[in-house]
């Protein structure tokens, strides 16, 4: 993990990756209480799911480098 403010690429990945683990646990019960549709659950998993995606492709074509040193110059 980096230093607080800074989030590296792989910082991003990680936070994505927790928040898809909390969804998959939230939104089934949340669906089952009425508090949110399956259309709009699946429609934000899905939104998420895109977001990993992009962070890995970023990573998978060596933009992290790059991308971890302007985000520590700022």
């Amino acid at each position: 993990m980096s230093k607080p403010g800074i989030a590296t690429l792989a910082d991003q990945i990680a936070e994505v990756q927790r928040e898809i683990g909390y969804r998959q646990r939230v939104y089934p019960r949340m669906v089952a209480q009425k508090k949110m549709t399956q259309d709009d659950a699946e429609l934000h998993m899905h939104r998420m799911l895109a977001a990993l995606l992009t962070l890995e492709k970023l990573r998978d074509d060596g933009v992290e480098a790059a991308l971890d040193k302007a985000l520590r110059a700022k």
